[in-house]
């Protein structure tokens, strides 16, 4: 009863923190359901070894069931409870097998079982909800998805820019930028009377303006100009033709991801299964007994 107990609770706040992780879209808001799905393993693990097929087949679904009270019910809500309940079941059989085609108890072999069967399952599921998320914030606000996304874009891409382009300052306002480039291509700049360098700066930055697409008054960073600039061109990428492919790409992007960084927490998980199982055994709370099996021989 105290591993049930556990592993809905445990199972409650992986949900929990998973959907806040979808929801927020910050790094590091996938910390914690990281660590807690590595001891959900380890408790899932210890749930298939001791409870009988009956009482676990009725604990996948409820496992299951309780996606359905943490994330929003949509189209995928019956295809996601599913894909959990037939993992959690899955990840049953497999550890069966192992204890009933093998000779001596090997929690490493159950161990690597369940934990790849239960991250793929889990990833699948991360992966329908970032679809689901995306495709709705782009059919009720493209406008603020297209600026979130060219903001993250042009924050990977201005580090590059500014080690590229000696005089290319993310902070600095446009107009500023193009008086320092008139100078350096033409000296003679500095002499002119200021009606004239002003009117040289504004057509200059209208060329600009219309290269990228965007408007723009001349004071705002280069930062804010290069975000207005990568948005702009996303959207005419983009949004005109290939829009229903953007929560495709991120929930097969994310998934990819997630399923490199799952090797190394499925390592950790594994490592945490172990040590529970030998601090188990030591408290005497599970112990490992020698029983006579039948097997199937050919005889002529």
């Amino acid at each position: 009863m105290i591993i049930i107990i556990i592993l809905f609770v445990i199972w409650f706040f992986v949900l929990s923190q998973t959907a806040l992780a979808i929801e927020s879209r910050d790094y590091i808001h996938w910390i914690a359901p990281t660590a807690l799905i590595i001891g959900f393993i380890s408790i899932l693990t210890l749930a298939t070894v001791a409870l009988g097929h009956r009482l676990y087949f009725v604990i996948a679904w409820i496992l299951a069931a309780i996606y359905l009270v943490i994330f929003p019910i949509n189209i995928f809500a019956g295809l996601v409870v599913v894909f959990l309940a037939f993992g959690f079941w899955r990840a049953y059989h497999r550890t069966q097998f192992e204890l009933h085609n093998n000779i001596k108890f090997a929690v490493s072999r159950i161990l690597k079982r369940v934990t790849s069967i239960t991250f793929l399952v889990f990833l699948l599921v991360i992966s329908f909800n970032i679809y689901a998320n995306i495709a709705d914030e782009i059919k009720t606000n493209s406008d603020a998805f297209y600026s979130r996304l060219s903001a993250s874009v042009t924050k990977g891409v201005l580090p590059i820019v500014e080690r590229q382009f000696e005089d290319f300052q993310a902070e600095e306002p446009l107009d500023q930028f193009i008086v320092k480039s008139l100078i350096e291509s033409a000296p003679e700049f500095r002499d002119l009377p200021a009606e004239e360098q002003q009117k040289q700066i504004s057509q200059s930055r209208q060329r600009i303006l219309d290269q990228f697409g965007i408007s723009a008054a001349g004071s705002e960073p280069l930062s804010d100009i290069t975000q207005r600039a990568v948005e702009e061109r996303v959207k005419v990428l983009v949004q005109s033709r290939y829009e229903w492919m953007v929560p495709v790409v991120f929930g097969l992007a994310i998934f990819s991801l997630l399923r490199i960084l799952s090797v190394i927490a499925g390592l950790i998980a594994r490592v945490l299964g172990l040590f529970m199982f030998w601090i188990l055994r030591k408290a005497r709370f599970i112990k490992i007994i020698s029983t006579q099996i039948t097997a199937e021989q050919v005889q002529i």
